[in-house]
């Protein structure tokens, strides 16, 4: 029983001896040597350090990397050590380098980076290593010193560069042309082309192909359900037919007439005939027409002053009719003197008759205080409205009507005492100054002074009216005065008839010109064959009956002047540098003494 537990406590002793170990006991001199993960073309640099050194005063090693990933391209030298020697110009692995301190006498127990190595990566590796191989160490009284080696992952990744997609039967592939790399996937296949029609009689084909490599596959079309016909040909008078070109398949069906063309036009005489065409085959049957009960009349013409008549063309039926007098228009106007004319026109056959307008009951007079009317010459009563203050000009003074500008009391100027050298000469009557004083200048104003006759330039010094003119007025109704602004009461003498033109009425003004209460046409009922559309204000025609021939002019013509991959990136493999468990060697061991004691003293028992 004793030696089974000795000899699984040896196995399991073994068992631990045999797991991964990356360092050495504490305390041992070792090399250590920084891993890198880095891409093709990169230059990079990797420290190789030395630690729990015992002193030495000299050291070689060698550097193993692969020479067909990596390329050392220099070596740096930290100083840490004494001696150095520079190594071989040729860079090949395994490259060895030394330092020897041969003149000191006490040891270097320096720890840290030793040298910094540089290197460019050439291709792409998963699993590249760099390792430190110990050579020799001896310390200042000649004994061997032994470092434990390092080896350091360096992992390159590839910058992939793809050619084209290439047909790989069921898939599609490229290759990397710098590592070698092959990614396949499967085909991506267009919407494909049918490059075999399918018929009614016959399945087709469709070639579909990869838009990545070009490959392509083929899939049958199923036959067809449409036919190709040809043009309806006409079977007998009730149906028309076609037939399949590809199949010979016949269809047939019922002819489709159109609505039907008159190819013979019926009359109140006679009838007439319809021809009607199949839309599908083009074949034709014929109908016949009725008569028209419809009558196709000449122009009405007058027969005597109450009547008109019009006769068919065509069966010679003859029709009368009153004539429809449309609203009449004045022919001549109405005045207070005579009497005017309207007349009036039928709107069929465009007879015509005449009736009196009325005299006008108003007269006409050029202005307020006008006796006699201007027409007939008829004589009203009128009172003149004179002002109560003078009106002058140089000669004479007067009051005037402010109605009419007529003049009473009309006299000339009555000179006062003579002019001295301050006293101006004035009118006894007016007070019209006559004659400026002897010494006197006049200063006019440079705005106008106004009263109902005119306007003048009044001197600040005297009465004396500089450039004194009547006011101009542009006619009779104009109320302000063209020179001066002088504003005047005026009223228009509007006429009582309307005035109009083909969209508008209004009153005028006699004397002006000016137009009051213009307004468009106001149409009565809609014109019928005897009666004109008229305007229910002022009578204006709108349009003529429908009987009625119109005559239009045509219209000028109007001219007119014509003048805006991802990048695929590979997971870069990492390398962990955990820490062996020491403690559980250490604990076995122990435990494998204390046995190996234990079974000491009982066999010595």
């Amino acid at each position: 029983m004793k030696k089974r537990i000795l000899c699984f406590l040896l196995i399991v002793l073994l068992a631990v001896s045999l797991l991964p170990i990356s360092g050495v006991a504490a305390g041992s001199p070792r090399y250590s040597i920084s891993g890198k993960t880095v891409q093709t073309g990169d230059v990079f640099t990797v420290d190789v350090a030395i630690s729990d050194n015992p002193g030495i005063i000299s050291l070689r090693f060698r550097v193993v990397y692969d020479a067909s990933v990596l390329q050392l391209q220099s070596v740096a030298d930290t100083r840490l050590l004494n001696g150095y020697t520079t190594p071989a110009p040729t860079v090949t692995s395994p490259y060895t380098l030394r330092w020897a301190d041969s003149l000191a006498t006490t040891d270097n127990t320096a720890q840290g980076t030793v040298v910094t190595l540089t290197f460019k990566a050439l291709k792409a590796a998963s699993a590249c290593s760099v390792s430190i191989e110990h050579g020799e160490a001896r310390n200042a009284s000649g004994t061997k010193v032994t470092f434990s080696g390092a080896s350091a992952a360096v992992t390159v990744a590839c910058n992939h560069s793809y050619g084209d997609w290439t047909n790989a039967g069921a898939e599609h592939q490229k290759v990397c042309s710098d590592c070698g790399d092959l990614v396949t996937a499967s085909h991506t296949w267009n919407s494909g082309t049918v490059t075999k029609p399918a018929t009614c009689k016959e399945t087709g084909e469709k070639t579909y192909t990869c838009t990545d490599c070009g490959a392509t596959k083929t899939e049958t079309v199923a036959k067809t359900d449409s036919h190709s016909y040809g043009g309806w040909i006409q079977a007998n008078d009730t149906t028309h037919k076609h037939i399949c070109s590809v199949c010979q398949k016949e269809e047939s069906e019922n002819h489709t007439w159109d609505k039907g063309t008159t190819v013979k036009q019926a009359n109140c005489k006679e009838g007439g005939q319809i021809q009607y065409t199949c839309s599908g085959c083009k074949a034709t049957k014929l109908e016949d027409t009725d008569k028209t009960t419809t009558h196709t009349y000449a122009a009405w013409i007058k027969v005597n002053d109450t009547t008109h008549k019009h006769t068919c063309s065509v069966c010679s039926k003859e029709e009368t009719a009153n004539h429809t007098w449309n609203s009449g228009s004045v022919t001549k106007q109405p005045t207070c003197k005579e009497e005017g004319e309207k007349t009036y026109t039928c709107t069929g056959c465009n007879g015509t008759k005449t009736e009196a307008v009325a005299k006008l009951t108003t007269h006409t007079y050029d202005h307020a205080c006008d006796t006699d009317c201007n027409v007939c010459g008829a004589t009203r009563t009128t009172t003149h409205s004179y002002k109560t203050f003078w009106s002058s000009d140089r000669t004479n003074h007067w009051h005037e009507c402010s109605a009419c500008k007529d003049k009473k009391d009309v006299a000339a100027h009555t000179p006062g005492a003579q002019a001295t050298e301050t006293k101006a000469q004035t009118c006894t009557t007016c007070g019209y100054i006559l004659k400026a004083a002897l010494g006197h200048k006049h200063s006019y104003a440079t705005t106008w002074t106004t009263d109902d006759a005119g306007h003048w330039y009044a001197c600040s010094g005297c009465a004396e009216k500089g450039s004194y003119a009547d006011h101009d007025f542009e006619n009779a109704c104009d109320p302000d005065c063209s020179i001066c602004g002088f504003t005047r009461e005026t009223a228009h003498k509007f006429e009582e008839s309307w005035s109009t033109d083909a969209d508008n009425h209004w009153h005028v003004c006699t004397e002006c010109g000016i137009k009051q209460e213009i307004a468009a046409h106001e149409p009565g009922a809609e014109a019928t064959a005897t009666t004109a559309q008229t305007c229910t204000i002022c009578g204006y025609e709108i349009a003529p009956a429908l009987g009625q021939e119109e005559t239009t002019e045509a219209a000028e013509p109007t001219e007119t002047t014509e003048g805006t991959t991802p990048a695929a990136s590979d997971d870069a493999n990492e390398s962990e540098d955990g820490s062996f468990p020491w403690w559980l060697v250490i604990v076995a061991a122990v435990i494998l003494s204390g046995v190996i004691v234990v079974i000491a003293k009982k066999k010595k028992k």
